[in-house]
Formats: C-alpha cells, structure tokens, sequence
C-alpha cells in the first residue's frame, strides 16, 4: 500500500519558495499564470487517462484518496495482518529521473506536443536569490502536475510489486502454522500423558498469543 503526506513551504522574495529539510531545502515551483494553466490542463489530461489504471493499493494524491483512506481500508480488509513493514521514498519528487519519465509516459502517449510540454515543465529550472538554477532531475514541488507525474512513475512500482513479488513470494492456500502449536496440540489430542512441566514448559516457548488464548479458555 502507498500513500503519501505533503507539507507547505514558505514564499521567498524572489517568488520562488523554500522547505528546510533534513539540513537542505526543498525548491518549490511558483508558475507564472500561463504556465500554470498548461500545466494544470496537462495534469487534468493525463489524470484522466492514468487514474482508472492506478492500482488500488495506491492512495497518495489521487481523488478522494488519503492516509485515511488507507488507514479505513487497513482495518476493513486486513484483518489478519498483524505486523506491517513501513518504508519511506527519499525525495521523491526532487529525485524523479526525467528521461525515465518521459519515457513512462511515451509507452502509452504518441502525442509529442503533450510530452514536449512535460518535459519543458520538468527542465524548466528555478530561480534562488534572483539565480537561475537547472532542473537537473525530479519535479517541480508545488507543481499542479507534480503529483499526477509521481504517481504515474510510482505506477511502476506499484505494478511491480503487485504482478512479480507478491505471487513470488506467496506460497500454498493458507498461511503456515506455528510449530509450536502444533506441537502442544498433538500431545493435547493423543492423550500421551505428558507430564504437566514439560506442557508448561512448552507453553513457555509458545509465542505469546497462545498464553492470551489459553487463558480465556
């Protein structure tokens, strides 16, 4: 599962603004009027045509998405998980590979009007301190297609994980039993006569749920 958070930065004279984080700053694009309405009308394009094949695993910065749409769907579906693995892409937008993501939206775009003005929008530079500085790489951060761009780049990701590690990685019907269980269940249903120290001190190598359960029993 994917989600993503934002975070606001702060105008500099220059009209560019900036973000401290992690002992650096975070560049944020303030787009003159006509550019921002061609970039708001390619966001609204290439929305329109990648959303419906996002995957639904997939809840940062998608319509009517969140963390708490996540979360809702954490505690509505996966309800047998009892741990999760949390990772974290560094920089994601400022570390996006422009020729990769050109050549993304190229797989499935033939219109090189459309991909030219992306690509324009990507390498189009800021300015700091009245400097003009290169976009060697990611997009822009305050950018209205900024985050269609990211999730159409993450897609790959998400498509990844989904079609080649999880069926990898997924074994049999049902999820392997616990050992120990059935180490205590087989004495249990055998009636052996195992004397009451050495169920006890089975029971002690069990994981902890089993002491909970037996309890209420």
């Amino acid at each position: 599962m994917r989600c993503a958070t934002s975070a606001t930065g702060s105008a500099r004279p220059d009209g560019s603004t900036s973000r401290r984080r992690t002992g650096s700053y975070a560049r944020w694009a303030c787009q003159p009027g006509r550019t921002s309405s061609s970039a708001k009308w390619c966001a609204l394009l290439l929305e329109a045509y990648y959303e419906p094949q996002f995957s639904d695993r997939s809840h940062g910065f998608r319509p009517r998405r969140g963390c708490h749409a996540a979360l809702r769907e954490v505690a509505n579906t996966w309800r047998g998980a009892s741990w999760f693995i949390e990772g974290d892409i560094s920089d994601c937008f400022g570390s996006l590979d422009h020729q990769v993501m050109i050549d993304t939206l190229a797989e499935k775009i033939r219109d090189n009007r459309l991909l030219r003005l992306v690509r324009n929008m990507l390498t189009a530079g800021y300015l700091e301190d009245w400097v003009y500085n290169a976009t060697l790489s990611g997009a822009p951060q305050g950018g209205v297609a900024s985050p269609i761009l990211s999730n159409i780049y993450l897609h790959r990701l998400d498509s990844f994980v989904e079609k080649v590690l999880i069926p990898q990685y997924t074994r049999g019907g049902r999820r392997a039993r616990n050992p120990a269980y059935l180490e205590v269940a087989e004495h249990g249903s055998s009636g052996s006569g195992l004397p009451a120290a050495s169920l006890r001190a089975l029971r002690r190598r069990s994981p902890s749920r089993f002491h909970r359960t037996q309890g209420r029993g």
